[in-house]
């Protein structure tokens, strides 16, 4: 097999019954309670499923891609006839919301809880048109309505109502209109046999440059409350994608998390390493912090460089991450999708279509799911046509992870190797 850039592939991850050493990904399971971190980039969304079946969304993800890929994880785990019963967007920013009209328009949404903040983007303008749009929703505006303070039951699921302003209190020492529209945010705690899990939206709690030490804003409040609406925490979606105002010490301490997630993309080189060395000065194993943008390398000196990958520029869509409590109180925590640079465990290079393809087969190493690897050597179209050819494996199901407009920094040249394939293969390609 020749090294050309490769300008195609295909990942296929085997997701029903497997035969011999290969297990199950993590997926639902009866009677207990499932979340999705879906990765729309720079962007949060949350896809829960509680343990009698109830669709709760938090957050809607990045614009990018028209929303489609906060669209496509609540498709993932629920039929579009199943009804949201609950959306919480925590604020209006942008990048919170951007499924939020593509969900609305699919699914029947009974309820959704907002600050209601005035419109600071097309997407938000959208958003709002939506859920009033929305025919018999709750629209529960915070401009209009108050906090629904406290805790609501889902089955045997508490979700847990700790925080959220359409403006928050003018005494916070807040500094920009970028901390105002953030530390509005709309901070919820999910429940469930024993364990928790705490998703922050964009919460605030110290500046950027604050000393060690500071705990201010929404933060604050969640601490000076802790007591009367526990914070304690397994599982923390780190407030604001891992941001260096977000995550401040005391609110770490008394959240106390085994796992954190970091929800964040190529942008803003989140999350920054100010914010993961709290997170691992207060206990937290660093293989228990996870993030939807592996691998990513941005400029500028912040970004946190666990697993980075120098010049790599991650692509939305390849690193949700699943959480599931099972009735027992057991709490399992993962990647969706396989880790790609274990060791193959089996290669083979074939003719398909008069196509040169490279198929290699790996197992994520906790859990042993196989994933296919089709590999093109040109960017013509037939080539690309003939990998959508080759036929699914049995039980198996097919992710596109790249395409040729997904080319990176390579050795300081341009490279159209795609990030996942990049990442199994090692940057050998001819880069020009």
């Amino acid at each position: 097999m020749s090294k050309h850039p490769v300008l195609a592939a295909l990942v296929l991850t085997l997701l029903g019954d497997c035969s011999g050493q290969f297990a199950k990904a993590l997926e639902p399971e009866p009677g207990a309670v499932f979340v999705r971190l879906v990765d729309t980039g720079a962007g949060l969304c949350c896809v829960i499923k509680t343990d009698n079946d109830t669709a709760i969304v938090y957050d809607t993800g990045h614009w990018n891609a028209s929303g489609f890929r906060a669209l496509q994880g609540v498709k993932d785990l629920f039929p579009t006839t199943h009804p949201v019963t609950l959306m919480v967007l925590s604020h209006s920013d942008s990048d919170h919301l951007g499924g939020a009209t593509r969900i609305l328009e699919e699914y029947a949404v009974q309820e959704v809880v907002h600050s209601g903040l005035e419109p600071v983007s097309q997407t938000s303008i959208n958003t709002l048109r939506a859920i009033s749009n929305e025919p018999d929703c709750d629209d529960i505006n915070l401009h209009y309505y108050d906090f629904p303070e406290g805790t609501f039951t889902y089955g045997d699921t508490k979700v847990t109502f700790l925080c959220g302003w359409h403006t928050p209190p003018e005494d916070w020492p807040l500094t920009s209109d970028g901390e105002r529209f953030n530390a509005g945010s709309i901070c919820i705690r999910v429940e469930f046999a024993g364990k928790s899990i705490l998703l922050c939206g964009d919460a605030v709690g110290r500046h950027l440059n604050s000393p060690a030490g500071t705990n201010i804003a929404t933060e604050k409040y969640l601490c000076d409350r802790a007591d009367e609406f526990p914070i304690a925490s397994d599982v923390i979606v780190a407030p604001h994608h891992g941001a260096n105002n977000g995550s401040s010490e005391r609110f770490i301490e008394l959240v106390d998390p085994d796992w954190v997630v970091f929800s964040a993309g190529h942008d803003h080189q989140h999350p920054t390493a100010a914010a993961a060395e709290r997170y691992l000065s207060s206990g937290v194993p660093i293989s228990q912090m996870l993030r939807t943008d592996r691998g990513d390398d941005e400029p500028g000196g912040f970004e946190w460089d666990e697993g980075s990958e120098p010049g790599h520029v991650d692509p939305p869509g390849d690193d949700d991450v699943d959480l599931l409590v099972r009735p027992n109180g057991e709490l399992l925590v993962d990647y969706r999708y396989v880790d790609f640079l274990d060791s193959p465990s089996e290669v083979r290079a074939e003719i398909i279509d008069g196509v040169e393809v490279l198929e290699v087969v790996r197992a994520h190493p906790s859990r042993n799911v196989p994933a296919w690897v089709l590999e093109a050597e040109s960017k013509s179209p037939e080539e690309i046509e003939a990998l959508d050819r080759v036929p699914a494996r049995e039980g198996a199901s097919r992710t596109y992870a790249g395409s040729p407009s997904s080319s990176l920094k390579c050795h300081e040249r341009r490279c159209a190797r795609p990030g996942l394939l990049r990442r199994l293969f090692g940057c050998r390609a001819r880069c020009r």
